[in-house]
């Protein structure tokens, strides 16, 4: 895990314009009300919290690609991948997901794709996490070990 939200130092926050709320909504799964005032907060670490006018953080930038954040995960929009309680310990820990975790529940997980943002469900808290995976699916399934997905955002991410 990348701990992208462990030691949030701003460096600078700005309201994002309606150019800047434009831009964004054109990709696919976000949808921004440009009737909104939105707030773009850059930490230290160059990582863009994008957050609504009550302060709630709802997308994340990452070397130039937008996450949602837990909070604001919709399952419409994107994947979910099913691990068991076990994994909570790990990536509570700072974790990535492991491959033998994704493919044990490989018939309940809808087909995914190299480089996918995917929610990180837990089956008896939902959705706990936030990561980009590094292999299909079907690349996962014959690899068989490794890491499979790196976690950016967690439940319980201070921002």
């Amino acid at each position: 895990m990348k701990n992208l939200f462990k030691n949030v130092e701003i460096k600078q926050s700005n309201k994002m314009s309606k150019k800047d709320i434009k831009q964004l909504n054109k990709l696919n799964y976000v949808c921004l009300d440009l009737k909104l005032s939105y707030t773009q907060v850059t930490l230290k670490n160059r990582v863009k919290i994008i957050k609504n006018n009550e302060g709630k953080a709802l997308y994340f930038e990452y070397f130039n690609k937008v996450y949602p954040t837990v909070e604001n995960f919709d399952r419409k929009l994107h994947k979910t991948v099913l691990l068991d309680e076990g994994a909570l310990g790990p990536l509570n820990r700072g974790a990535d997901v492991m491959i033998p975790g994704i493919i044990k529940y490989k018939d309940k997980i809808e087909e995914f794709e190299k480089d996918e943002i995917v929610g990180i469900e837990i089956e008896t808290v939902g959705i706990f996490a936030v990561g980009k995976t590094l292999f299909s699916l079907k690349e996962m399934i014959n690899k068989n070990s490794g890491v499979g997905i790196e976690v950016y955002n967690l439940k319980s991410d201070k921002i």
